[in-house]
C-alpha cells in the first residue's frame, strides 16, 4: 500500500511548470516530492511515534525550511514562493505542538502531505492534473467525525479544519475565477460550521 501510495506522488514532468512563465527545476519539484513522501512514511507511524517516525519528522523540518529559502533567491519566485512558506507554516504548527494525539498526527501529516503534493505538482506538471481540484469539504468531514468522537480537542479540531485554507489557495494563481469562488465558498461554510459545533457540548 505504502508503495502505491509512492507512486501516486510522481507525476509525469513537462518542461514547463504549471505556474504560468516559471521553468522547470528539478532541485526545487525533488524538495516538494522528498517533503510529500516524508509525511506519507511518518503518517504510517502516528501510533508508535518510533524512532523512525521522528526521523521523517526531521527531515521534514530540514526540507521544509530549505524548500523557501531556495525559491525566494531564484528571479522567478513571486509565484511559487507562497505555496512553499504555507507548506513550511504548516509543518512548523505540527512540530510545535508537543501534546498531539495519534489522530491529529494522522490528519496534520495528512494535510501537509496533500499540500505538498500539490505543490509538486504545481512545480513539475502532471496531465490530466487539475490544481484546483477541491478536496476540502471531503477532509473537513474526516476532522468532524474524529472531533464528535473525541479522537482529537477541540483546539486541534480548530487547527486541522483552518489548515484547509492553506490547501484551498495553493496554486490559486491558476485556478480559474469560478475555481476560485467556489474554493472561498467553502471555506466559508466551514468556518462557518466550526464555529456552530465546537460551541455546542459533545454527547
Amino acid at each position: 500500500m505504502k508503495r502505491i501510495v509512492l507512486l501516486l506522488l510522481l507525476p509525469l514532468v513537462a518542461s514547463c511548470s504549471m505556474f504560468k512563465s516559471r521553468a522547470y527545476d528539478p532541485v526545487e519539484y525533488d524538495y516538494a516530492i522528498q517533503l510529500a513522501t516524508d509525511a506519507t512514511h511518518a503518517v504510517h507511524r502516528c501510533a508508535d511515534a518510533n524512532d523512525e517516525y521522528y526521523a521523517y519528522l526531521q527531515s521534514l523540518n530540514h526540507i521544509s525550511f530549505l524548500l523557501p529559502e531556495y525559491i525566494k533567491n531564484k528571479a522567478d519566485s513571486k509565484q511559487a514562493l507562497p505555496s512553499a512558506v504555507r507548506v513550511r507554516q504548516l509543518t512548523i504548527s505540527f512540530l510545535q505542538r508537543h501534546d498531539r494525539t495519534a489522530q491529529y498526527c494522522t490528519h496534520k501529516l495528512s494535510n501537509i502531505q496533500a499540500a505538498s503534493r500539490m505543490l509538486a505538482r504545481s512545480l513539475g506538471s502532471a496531465e490530466g492534473f487539475d490544481p484546483c481540484s477541491d478536496d476540502v469539504k471531503a477532509r473537513y468531514a474526516l476532522f468532524e467525525d474524529s472531533y464528535k468522537k473525541k479522537l482529537i480537542s477541540e483546539d486541534e479540531f480548530k487547527e486541522l479544519s483552518g489548515d484547509l485554507t492553506d490547501l484551498s489557495t495553493i496554486n490559486v494563481s491558476s485556478c480559474t475565477l469560478q475555481h476560485r469562488e467556489q474554493l472561498e465558498a467553502s471555506v466559508h461554510a466551514i468556518q462557518s460550521a466550526v464555529g456552530i459545533i465546537t460551541a455546542l457540548p459533545l454527547p
